[in-house]
C-alpha cells in the first residue's frame, strides 16, 4: 500500500479541492474507495470558460449541475464565465448559493452581478465575496439588503462607481477587510465604522482617496506618483504601507500626497514608503 492511500478520506478530499474540478472528478475511477471522495470536496473553482470556451449555454448547464448536485457540500465556490449571463440565471444561482449556506463566493467575468448580490446578501453564512472583471453598478432602484455575516470583500478590475462601493459598505456593517485592485474609480471614499484592513491598488492618475475608518488597523496603498490626494482619518491604525508606482516625484508632490495621510495615522507604529524616485528641488 502506498503512503497516499494511508491518508484519511477527509485529507484526500482536501487535496482534491486544489485540483481543477474535472481532474478531481476523474479520480473516482481509481478504485472503489476513491469513487465518492471527490464529492466530499467543499471548495470548488469552476472555470467554465476554460471547460467550454465561448459556449455560454454549456457554461450555464455546468454551473447548474454543480449547484443542484445533491451529494456536494459546497462551502466555497468561484465561478469564471466568458459571456454575459442572463439575469434570471444569476438570480437562480444566488438562490442556490444562499440555500446551500455557501461561505465564500467568487464571481469572475460576470456582467451586472448586482442582481446576484441582492440575493446573496440575504444569506446568513456568506463571509467572503470576491469579484473579478465584473461590471458592478446599480441604478439605485434596488438597494442592497443588510448583510451582517460578510467579513471580507475583494474587488479586482471591476467596473463600478464610488456610489456602488458606498452602498456595499453601508449594507455590510460587520465588514472586516476590503481590497480594491485596479477598479475604475477616480474617487475612492471609504467610510466604515468596523473596517480593520483596507488595501487599495490603482493605476489611475489624479485619483482622489478619502478614507475615514476609526477602527482601521492595517492600511496599504499602491498608487501612481501623481495621485491627486490622500486623506486618511484612522486614529488607531498600527501598520501602514504606501507604494508609489514607478516615476519621478517632486518633493512638493510627495509632501502634498502625504500630508493628509500622516496627519490621520499619527499613532501608527509603522509607516513604510516605497517605489518612488524623489526629485530634489520640487518645492519651488
Amino acid at each position: 500500500m502506498d503512503a497516499f492511500s494511508l491518508l484519511p478520506d477527509h485529507l484526500i478530499s482536501s487535496i482534491l479541492s486544489f485540483l481543477p474540478l474535472t481532474i478531481a472528478a476523474r479520480t473516482s475511477v481509481l478504485s472503489r474507495r476513491w469513487r465518492p471522495l471527490w464529492a466530499h470536496i467543499t471548495a470548488f473553482n469552476v472555470d467554465a470558460d476554460r471547460l467550454f470556451p465561448s459556449d455560454s449555454a454549456k457554461q450555464i448547464r455546468c454551473i447548474d449541475a454543480i449547484l443542484s448536485h445533491p451529494q456536494l457540500n459546497i462551502l466555497e465556490l468561484k465561478i469564471a464565465l466568458s459571456s454575459c449571463t442572463p439575469a434570471p440565471v444569476l438570480a437562480r444561482w444566488a438562490v442556490n448559493l444562499a440555500r446551500r449556506r455557501v461561505t465564500n463566493v467568487g464571481l469572475i467575468s460576470v456582467d451586472q452581478p448586482h442582481l446576484a448580490l441582492q440575493t446573496l446578501f440575504t444569506s446568513k453564512s456568506l463571509t467572503k465575496l470576491e469579484l473579478q472583471y465584473c461590471k458592478l453598478n446599480n441604478d439605485g432602484s434596488s438597494p442592497l439588503v443588510a448583510c451582517s455575516s460578510l467579513k471580507l470583500i475583494e474587488l479586482k478590475a471591476v467596473t463600478t462607481s464610488n456610489e456602488t462601493i458606498s452602498e456595499i459598505l453601508s449594507a455590510c456593517k460587520n465588514l472586516n477587510s476590503l481590497r480594491i485592485e485596479y477598479c475604475s474609480l477616480y474617487s475612492v471614499v471609504v467610510s466604515h465604522q468596523r473596517l480593520e484592513c483596507f488595501e487599495l491598488v490603482t493605476g489611475l492618475s489624479r485619483c482622489d482617496i478619502n478614507i475615514e475608518t476609526p477602527n482601521l488597523r492595517e492600511l496599504e496603498l499602491d498608487v501612481p506618483c501623481n495621485v491627486k490626494r490622500i486623506r486618511v482619518l484612522a486614529p488607531i491604525v498600527r501598520r501602514s504601507r504606501v507604494g508609489f508606482q514607478s516615476g519621478l516625484l517632486t518633493c512638493g508632490d510627495l509632501l502634498g500626497s502625504l500630508t493628509g495621510l500622516v496627519a490621520g495615522i499619527e499613532n501608527a507604529e509603522e509607516l513604510q514608503l516605497c517605489g518612488a524616485i524623489v526629485q530634489v528641488g520640487g518645492l519651488d
